[in-house]
């Protein structure tokens, strides 16, 4: 499954762990959310790290994080 990370959105509380939020776009299910822990090092390492191990994060609050407007059928 190919997958693409489109954005990211980070929360690192006073130098504690480095967790972030990615958006990914997949072949098969589209847009999908990720969260997870990165190093802190390299963002586009940690981003590729979270959308390839984190754990799925709410499509809809995702969403609403990043500004997208949801779209109903």
């Amino acid at each position: 499954m190919t997958s693409k990370v489109l954005e990211s959105v980070w929360f690192n509380p006073m130098g504690g762990a480095c967790i972030g939020i990615v958006m990914v776009e997949t072949d098969y299910d589209g847009i999908v959310f990720y969260i997870g822990q990165g190093a802190g090092v390299n963002e586009a390492n940690d981003e590729q790290l979270i959308a390839e191990r984190g754990a799925r994060f709410p499509w809809h609050v995702g969403m609403e994080l990043f500004g997208r407007e949801i779209q109903h059928d």
